[in-house]
């Protein structure tokens, strides 16, 4: 699996420079459930920024990697259990899915504590899934203003999970939708210029439609047993 994650991430990268998209923005390799030898050596590739969906799980790899002095930037994209703030917090330098106002609160608490200001995304369940996370898109200001009001959170945007389609202008229409609603968030908030949107499914057509992170798995690590 090694020599593929080489390969893989060449791929990656070459298609989307065939698409004229290579400016997009942040590639995002979403490592949970991985070992820490696949991130090194994904690391070792190129990729700087890698996701983690486990609060405990990024604390062990975290500190492998603070070991071995890499240099990660962490992003949590997973759902936040009030119990596990404390070690997101201590690991991440970037937090995806904030969706409780209590997370907020917590959060910037606990960043307080050991004076550290991470930057946070609000998770907006942009299809109205029950089976995702994130608040409903009525509420993005009334969130937006109660994190800009904490002095250890910096306010950088929104995290969307679109539904997958099999219908491509379906899944451009809805992620249109998202990118309007961070434009419109950004002339209130000029700080929150981040759009994490598109999968390993959906990549393209996401940074085609203004993401600015894309969180890709499978394809750079393959298919999760």
């Amino acid at each position: 699996m090694l020599k593929e994650i080489k390969k893989n991430i060449d791929k990656i990268n070459s298609g989307i420079r065939s698409e004229n998209l290579f400016d997009f923005g942040t590639l995002i390799a979403v490592s949970k459930k991985k070992k820490y030898e696949l991130i090194k050596e994904a690391y070792q590739n190129g990729i700087r920024d890698f996701g983690e969906n486990y609060a405990q799980e990024l604390d062990e790899k975290a500190a492998r990697a603070n070991e071995d002095g890499v240099d990660i930037s962490w992003h949590f994209i997973g759902p936040i259990q009030s119990n596990k703030i404390a070690l997101i917090a201590k690991n991440a330098q970037w937090v995806h899915s904030i969706s409780r106002l209590k997370e907020i609160e917590k959060l910037n608490n606990e960043c307080g504590l050991i004076g550290k200001k991470i930057n946070v995304l609000l998770q907006v369940n942009i299809s109205k899934e029950s089976s995702k996370s994130g608040i409903h898109k009525d509420s993005i200001y009334e969130f937006s203003s109660c994190i800009s009001s904490k002095k250890n959170l910096a306010f950088k945007g929104i995290m969307v999970m679109p539904k997958l389609y099999d219908d491509d202008d379906k899944t451009y229409q809805v992620m249109r939708e998202c990118k309007k609603i961070q434009d419109d968030l950004q002339r209130k908030y000029p700080e929150a210029s981040e759009l994490s949107m598109g999968t390993t499914s959906d990549y393209k057509i996401a940074i085609a439609c203004g993401s600015t992170m894309i969180r890709i798995g499978e394809l750079i690590f393959g298919k999760r047993s």
